[in-house]
């Protein structure tokens, strides 16, 4: 079969009854050869599939660390850090861990390089752990404090100590999920000007008191009967029965 002035049969563009009829890589649509596509399918599939799988699975995937001494898992302050106990190794005692009985409990640990001298403020959103930290991951006379609460407070930590955190399950069968998050404020000296809420004073007894612009790292003042006192300066407060009126600790 052939056509006047057009293509012939079998050829792209060319008459055909039926895909046999079409060259290769031809086929038969309405009675004319067509591209089936089939070259165009190949080359598309083949360059994206490689090119896609290959730089995802790349870049994308990854194990968390295991939160052990050989493999301590990262913290950033302000940033709370969701973990758990469970099936997590036990090679470390904090020196407050008392009711270790029964069993093994596990701990997992972070770790933490002080940019600057600060203080510290950690955490720990769970009452079934205790968390201790340490300067050097397996030394416990390295420990700098030791809770089974959950708060805790280092005043003066210097620039570059590298801290360890342990949260440890309190006892073998209360292991389970915690949070955990560092605050960091900056450390200041006794006598020196001091932001409230954002600075921490080094000195213990010593807070961020006094009148609203001159708020400096001091110890809290109880004034006497008949002292002079001054209620925007939070520094000094009258005993108890008295009240500051009209500038003098007054009986109330």
């Amino acid at each position: 079969m052939a056509a006047c002035n057009g293509p012939a049969a079998g050829d792209d563009g060319g008459p055909c009854l039926a895909d046999g009829t079409c060259a290769d890589g031809l086929a038969c649509v309405d009675d004319v050869c067509v591209n089936d596509g089939g070259e165009g399918e190949g080359e598309g599939e083949g360059e994206g599939e490689g090119e896609g799988e290959g730089e995802g699975e790349g870049e994308g995937e990854g194990e968390p660390a295991a939160g052990t001494c050989a493999d301590p898992r990262a913290i950033e302050p302000g940033v709370v850090q969701a973990g758990t106990t469970v099936d997590a190794a036990d090679v470390a005692t904090g020196s407050c861990s008392h009711f270790r009985v029964a069993g093994p409990s596990g701990e997992v640990v972070y770790e933490y390089v002080v940019p600057e001298r600060s203080a510290l403020v950690f955490e720990l959103f769970d009452t079934s752990s205790v968390m201790y930290v340490r300067t050097a991951c397996d030394d416990p006379d390295s420990e700098l404090v030791c809770v089974d609460g959950d708060l805790t407070l280092l005043r003066d930590v210097a620039a570059g100590t590298v801290l360890f955190i342990f949260v440890e399950a309190f006892v073998f069968d209360t292991s389970g999920p915690f949070e955990l998050m560092i605050s960091q404020f900056k450390a200041v000296e006794s006598g020196a000007t001091c932001i409230p809420l954002e600075e921490r004073c080094v000195t213990p007894g010593d807070s961020c008191y006094g009148p609203p612009d001159d708020k400096t790292c001091r110890p809290l003042v109880q004034l006497e009967p008949g002292d002079p006192c001054d209620d925007d300066n939070d520094a000094e407060f009258c005993p108890a029965g008295t009240t500051c009126t009209g500038g003098v600790c007054e009986a109330s």
